[in-house]
């Protein structure tokens, strides 16, 4: 299930619910991420992905989940999120247009801001729904209705406005309780009404969520007159709570691990040397003492492992002592944050004896600073070239068309679906010689008309003319391919040429061959 919601519509507070009901392993925690990426990611550990959902232009749900959301009014809603930016949020690199753009824009009344924060507040349900099917760059009656489109998929939608009626509805379609009341969560510390702020600014507020003002009254209306989700009978509980298994630990008396720590710091440029320290307390003699290390990425995939067996390092016959552990590595990983752990294990004749295992001692972030823009999560570099080619000709296309296709046969009885290798004499009676080129290439093909003579097959399948074409002038023997109907039934059948990417001959003063063809049932 993908709980899908905008900022500010209590998604944190139903999260919240959800993960006390459900358990922390069952429900991700809030997230922000794009659609498709969610589920690659997230949809395997947990049962329900809770996130402000990115789609992609012409994206579509995914079958496999249910899909639950929540809409609030779009003028309290922006007012919210303003002041959230305002009295929430401390700046940083994401925020600080973000925060500017507010603050511009309640002292100016709506008049000036940032692009980015203009991008936030505009009809931000209309632009995230159309994507699912449509495309951001349409009309906004299209958007609008690809909008509205979209919910009809979605297996619940509430309104913020009517809280207990949406969680009951998702409740219900859980088969759980819903919660007496919703815990409050990441709650706009202060702010105006809607009806405390000036006219100058509320208008200008309506006109920037037009769309979301015409949405979010399309959906309450639907809401208004659809039936409730029916509440699941108690004896019958879909969903069932599960935490999740606690991360692997391993210590004994025979190894104490006082700290660990990476040189660097905690922001790495990629491809650099980094170091990572142990400071380690031996308290008897090891035979042979391996040594590990494994991270993992923001995600918990194993991003790398490895440890002194794997290297061909062995350290063997290791007495009681304090040692300094160095892990060497090169930092060769795609942007993003990781954890590294720390193993150790003593090897003995047949078996491993395990001393100590820890699967996240230090995080770390790893950066990357390309000089050239780039889309994805790593950067790879490229350049492009771009040379002339001879597989397009000037003289490829053809402007003479005259001449024939003639069959050997004027009827056929075929069965359905049969395929049939058809002799055949196409004569060329311009001055062209017909055979295009790789892209504009000249084919064999037909046309199926059914008894009535209306179209019942366009697109024939297309059979290729012998090596040299049919060169101008001349009668040139060949085959063409021809697929039968599925359906029994009386067809003709049209022969012809058809050059792709130009035109079919026949549509130029090319004279193509008819036959009749009765098409049976298998025997």
């Amino acid at each position: 299930m993908i709980f899908d919601h905008l900022q500010k519509t209590a998604g944190q507070a139903v999260n919240a619910w959800l993960a006390n009901a459900l358990g922390p392993g069952c429900v991700t925690p809030n997230l922000i991420g794009e659609h498709r990426d969610l589920i690659r990611r997230l949809g395997g550990p947990y049962s329900i992905i809770s996130a402000h959902v990115v789609f992609q232009n012409g994206d579509t749900l995914d079958t496999r989940y249910q899909y639950v959301t929540v809409l609030r009014e779009p003028i309290d809603r922006a007012l919210s999120w303003i002041f959230f930016l305002l009295k929430n949020v401390d700046p940083d690199r994401n925020t600080t247009t973000l925060i500017d753009g507010a603050k511009r824009f309640v002292a100016s009344d709506g008049e000036d801001t940032t692009s980015e924060f203009l991008d936030s507040i505009r009809s931000p349900y209309v632009e995230h729904f159309c994507r699912i099917g449509g495309h951001a760059e349409n009309s906004d009656s299209e958007k609008l209705a690809a909008a509205n489109a979209a919910l009809n998929d979605y297996d619940v939608v509430g309104l913020y406005e009517q809280m207990p009626a949406f969680v009951a509805d998702f409740g219900a379609l859980l088969g759980i309780a819903p919660p007496e009341r919703l815990p409050h969560v990441n709650v706009t510390r202060s702010r105006p009404k809607v009806h405390q702020i000036s006219d100058v600014l509320r208008s200008r507020l309506e006109q920037l969520n037009r769309l979301d003002i015409q949405f979010y009254a399309d959906v309450s209306a639907r809401i208004a007159n659809r039936a409730r989700v029916a509440s699941a009978p108690a004896s019958t509980i879909a969903w069932a709570r599960y935490d999740a298994v606690e991360q692997r630990a391993i210590t004994t008396p025979d190894i104490c691990v006082a700290s660990a720590a990476l040189r660097e710091g905690e922001q790495i440029d990629h491809g650099s040397l980094i170091t990572f320290d142990l400071e380690i307390l031996l308290t008897r003699d090891i035979v042979e003492l391996e040594m590990g290390i494994h991270i993992f990425d923001a995600d918990q995939r194993w991003a790398f492992g490895i440890n002194s067996t794997l290297l061909g390092q062995p350290f063997k016959h290791v007495t009681p002592g304090s040692y300094r552990v160095s892990h060497h590595l090169v930092a060769d990983l795609p942007s993003g944050r990781y954890t590294a752990g720390f193993a150790f294990a003593e090897r003995l004749a047949g078996r491993e004896h395990e001393l100590f295992w820890q699967h996240s001692m230090c995080a770390f972030e790893v950066r990357r600073h390309p000089t050239v823009a780039h889309a994805g999560y790593a950067y790879l570099p490229a350049e492009l070239s771009i040379q002339r080619t001879g597989l397009a000709f000037e003289r490829a296309v053809i402007t003479q068309h005259t001449g024939s296709l003639q069959a050997s046969v004027v009827s056929l009885q075929l069965t359905c679906g049969e395929v049939l290798s058809l002799p055949v004499t196409v004569t060329n009676l311009s001055g062209q010689s017909w055979l295009g080129d790789v892209f504009r290439p000249v084919k064999l093909s037909y046309h199926w008309l059914n008894a009535q003579g209306d179209v019942h097959l366009y697109e024939g399948l297309r059979s290729s003319p012998p090596v040299d074409g049919f060169a101008a002038s001349s009668d040139v023997p060949a085959i063409i391919q021809v697929v039968a109907p599925e359906a029994p039934g009386h067809y003709r059948l049209i022969l012809t040429l058809v050059q792709e990417q130009v035109c079919w001959f026949e549509e130029n003063g090319f004279e193509a061959s008819t036959i009749d063809v009765s098409v049976s049932l298998p025997s």
